[in-house]
């Protein structure tokens, strides 16, 4: 770890000044060993994505254009500029995220949040004397996963006297962005069946809103995986992280999903995509196999911290 602030004095770097001119046609320098592997350390440190040797262009490529827009000529001034400037962070973070996703993504996980994890907790929680079923979206990039679940939830939860409550966080503050708008086109909502189109969504010319009814239950919240100061308070009935652990390295992995346990109320889902926490051992989870897919349940015990 001692190598990464090496990398500005090794390179003579320097905080370039505000307003400085972005730099175009500028050939893109390479990146050394070195600058890579210093790089990847502060990036996974920081949020836990590792880039290995089949992504290094990815970080190589989201480095780049950060340096163009802020008129930085090489990777040493631009990080030394990186830890001096936070919200130069964010946009570098925008570039480094894959905000690929899309409504009821992997749908077997859908059918079994309506099928069997809902109907299975509300009960559960009323006999507790809790009003509310809580569920989130780490990882929600620009919003698609949350509004899913709020449908699912929704539609599953008529009639049940309890309130759903569903919150949506990312890294990206541009996915964030998006989230919020709560307006995708026409395409992107295509994967929501159309009588559910319908009920939840207004379309307004080439796009499609978000309805009132949906949007009072979700808010959209940044946060780190790997810094809980930025974990919701409240304990979550079910967490869907999803395609989100498959840019962590082994370790990293296993702290997010110990971190993720200890927002869990006992009882509570961890839904992960199909295979990214197999072979995983985690404290505090068991594994229920489940008819559509595959979920983690909490017990009773305290996870490891």
């Amino acid at each position: 770890m001692a190598a990464a602030p090496n990398l500005a004095n090794a390179l003579n770097g320097a905080t370039p000044l505000d307003g400085a001119t972005p730099l175009h046609g500028t050939i893109r320098p390479e990146l050394s060993k070195f600058e890579q592997e210093t790089w990847c350390s502060l990036v996974e440190r920081r949020c836990g994505i590792s880039f290995s040797n089949g992504r290094l262009h990815v970080l190589h490529a989201g480095l780049w254009e950060e340096m163009q827009r802020l008129g930085i000529a090489s990777f040493g001034e631009y990080y030394a500029h990186i830890l001096r400037h936070a919200s130069d962070w964010n946009s570098l973070l925008d570039r480094l995220t894959n905000n690929e996703t899309s409504f009821f993504r992997h749908m077997p996980s859908f059918l079994t949040l309506s099928e069997e994890l809902l109907p299975l907790l509300a009960p559960e929680r009323l006999r507790q004397g809790a009003k509310r079923l809580s569920l989130w979206s780490a990882g929600c990039s620009s919003g698609e996963e949350a509004w899913s679940m709020a449908i699912a939830a929704k539609e599953t939860a008529a009639g049940w006297h309890c309130e759903i409550a569903v919150l949506g966080c990312d890294l990206s503050t541009r996915a964030l962005a998006a989230a919020r708008r709560a307006r995708y086109s026409q395409r992107a909502v295509a994967a929501i069946p159309e009588q559910l189109r319908r009920q939840y969504l207004i379309q307004d010319g080439a796009e499609c809103e978000i309805r009132a009814g949906i949007r009072n239950i979700v808010r959209f919240d940044q946060f780190n995986l790997f810094e809980r100061s930025t974990y919701p308070t409240q304990l979550q009935d079910v967490i869907f992280c999803q395609n989100v652990f498959i840019y962590f390295g082994d370790k990293m992995r296993a702290r997010a999903a110990s971190n993720l346990t200890e927002c869990l109320a006992p009882g509570g889902f961890l839904v992960p995509a199909p295979g990214e926490l197999a072979g995983l051992p985690i404290p505090g989870l068991e594994v229920l196999r489940l008819q559509h897919t595959t979920v983690l349940r909490r017990t009773t015990s305290t996870p490891a911290a």
